[in-house]
Order: C-alpha cells, then sequence, then structure tokens
C-alpha cells in the first residue's frame, strides 16, 4: 500500500480507532509537519483486518475464537460470550470439588513454571484453572468430592438423571438462543434474516412449553407461525433447518451424560474403601491404587470434557450466527534510534 515519486510518498494503512492520533502524532513528528494526514472510517465495500479486545480475564478464551476463524469486521466477536457458557458448561460435565481443585493447582503449578512463555499454553491454563473453579463450585452444589457423597446438593445428578438431561437441553436452547439473538444484532437491517432467527426461536421454545403445558393454545399457535415463517423463508430447505435444530438441541444431553459418566467413574474409585479390613498393607496399596486412578481420571476427564465443550461451541453455538471469516490485524514494528 505504499507507493512515491520524486518529490513524495503516500502511505495507506489500517489503524485502531484508539491508535489514529498518536499514529498522527508519529507521522508529523518524523516528517517534521511536511505531510498531510487523512484518516476515515471504513468504507461498505472495504473489509478491515480484524483486531480482538478484551478484558485480561476474558483474553485466554481469544485461542478458541482464533483458531475458529476470527470474526469479520462487521461480526460479533464470540469471546465475552464463549468466556461465561465455556466454563459452566465444563463445570456440569466435570462436577466435583476435589478433582476440581487438582485441576485448578496442577493448571496453576504449570502457568507459574513453564508455560508463561508461550502464548497458546498460557491461555490454555488461565482457562483450565477457570474450569477446575468452576468444577469445584458445580461440585459443592452437587456434594461431590472425589466420589464421596458429602452432602445433599442442589439435585444430584445420579437419582435425577430425568431432570438432569431436562437441565442439559434446556442449556442448550438457552445457549443457541444466545446465538440466534447475536445474528439478528449483527443483521439488524436485512429482515429475511431476522424473520428467519425469529421463527427458529419461536419453534424452539414454543416446542419445548409443549413439553411441560400440553394443553395451552399458545404455544401451539406460535408454533404453528414459527413454522409456516421458515417455510415461506426456506422452502424445502426448512426441513433441514428443523432437523438441525433438533439435532443441536439433542447434542446438549452430552452435558449430563458425561456429568453422570465422571460422579459413577468417582464413586466406583472410592466404592473399594468400604470393603477395607483395617490391614496397613491394605490401606496403603488403597491409597496408592486411588491416586494413580484419581490421577487417570482427572487427565481422561479433563480431556474429554474440554473437547466436547469446546465442540459445542465451534459446532452447535457458532453455527447460529458465526462465519469467523476475518483476517488478522498485523501491525508494523517500529524502532527508536537514539
Amino acid at each position: 500500500c505504499f507507493s512515491e515519486s520524486k518529490h513524495n510518498m503516500l502511505f495507506e494503512g489500517w489503524v485502531g480507532h484508539d491508535k489514529a492520533q498518536r499514529v498522527k502524532n508519529a507521522v508529523e513528528l518524523t516528517t517534521k509537519n511536511t505531510c498531510v494526514f487523512e484518516a476515515h472510517l471504513p468504507k461498505k465495500d472495504e473489509e478491515p483486518p480484524s483486531l480482538l479486545e478484551n478484558p485480561p480475564i476474558i483474553k485466554p478464551f481469544e485461542i478458541f475464537t482464533e483458531n475458529y476463524g476470527l470474526p469479520s469486521y462487521r461480526e460479533m466477536d464470540p469471546t465475552p460470550i464463549i468466556a461465561f457458557t465455556f466454563i459452566f458448561m465444563f463445570g456440569l460435565m466435570f462436577s466435583d470439588v476435589g478433582y476440581g481443585l487438582g485441576l485448578t493447582v496442577l493448571s496453576l503449578f504449570i502457568y507459574f513454571y513453564t508455560t508463561k512463555e508461550s502464548k497458546l499454553r498460557k491461555s490454555i491454563n488461565l482457562i483450565l484453572i477457570y474450569s477446575g473453579l468452576s468444577s469445584m463450585f458445580f461440585g459443592l452444589l452437587f456434594g461431590e468430592f472425589f466420589g464421596l457423597h458429602f452432602r445433599k446438593g442442589v439435585i444430584d445428578p445420579l437419582s435425577d438423571i430425568i431432570l438432569f438431561l431436562l437441565i442439559s437441553v434446556l442449556i442448550g436452547l438457552v445457549h443457541m438462543s444466545i446465538g440466534i439473538i447475536s445474528k439478528i444484532i449483527t443483521n439488524i437491517n436485512k429482515s429475511k434474516v431476522w424473520l428467519h432467527s425469529i421463527s427458529l426461536l419461536l419453534i424452539m421454545w414454543s416446542t419445548f412449553s409443549l413439553y411441560y403445558v400440553r394443553d395451552i393454545s399458545l404455544n401451539k399457535i406460535l408454533l404453528f407461525i414459527g413454522v409456516v415463517i421458515l417455510l415461506v423463508i426456506k422452502k424445502l430447505d426448512a426441513i433441514k433447518g428443523l432437523l438441525a435444530l433438533v439435532t443441536g438441541a439433542i447434542s446438549y444431553v452430552r452435558i449430563a451424560i458425561l456429568g453422570v459418566a465422571h460422579i459413577v467413574v468417582n464413586r466406583m474409585l472410592i466404592l473399594s474403601y468400604h470393603n477395607l479390613s483395617g490391614n496397613i498393607l491394605e490401606v496403603a496399596l488403597f491409597v496408592v491404587l486411588f491416586g494413580i486412578g484419581s490421577f487417570i481420571v482427572l487427565i481422561l476427564g479433563v480431556f474429554i470434557s474440554y473437547i466436547q465443550t469446546l465442540r459445542l461451541h465451534w459446532v452447535e453455538f457458532f453455527s447460529q450466527f458465526y462465519e469467523g471469516k476475518g483476517y488478522e490485524f498485523k501491525p508494523f514494528n517500529h524502532n527508536i534510534v537514539l
């Protein structure tokens, strides 16, 4: 974007809106005010690069956005949403005070001693610290500590499996709705897009409410309106859209399945303790085997929960509104020679 003639040189490029005055001052200082500086907002046919700017506590989650694809200039940055929903879902899948504490301490140790030089590894470890705290929170709510049910929780996932499954589906509907509403916000001037989005919201929530209250006519009317709008806009593709909604909602059932599986495995590990005779060798062997088993459960549980939570965001959530076709803003480096 640079060109020059015998007496002039032209520089053109992108600059962060909050940095424009600093750049102007630097150019004027360097050229001793023998310059003309112009700054304007991007035109409709221009596609500026993307620069993610989030608070420090949210910044580690930018790796999820960057690895999927950067948002274009006029697209919403999903990172702040991911920062909350990722650790929330992870905590439900991996709910245990003991394992959450172990994950937090291990991640803190790795963060302070081995990964501060790498942005990617630093971000992953910070995310795991947050995830460990979330696991501790939900472990406390459910009353789980290394497989011991130490208190009556808000719900017992093993006794209330159906309720846990319904909660997972409800979380999925809320999560997908956030994505659909985000699409409406970013395409507010495109009536066809927001009509389609509204039809999906009507279908999702009226269908879910019909499960509980079958005799309310309003639910059926809203469902009918949603289906009609979808058919008018998408025609034959409406069937594909409906199937995507159903499979998307069902996909969130994995939250409950992994949450229950984790608790079952934890309780199986601790179960053999009740069969010990009190012999010192038996107790020592149990402690060793329990430690090894717990470490394996920690590593595998974190890996599986991490991957499945990420999948729900990249596949189910992003598909509602996010394209990620932007490109990174890479500013020039500068050297000050004294």
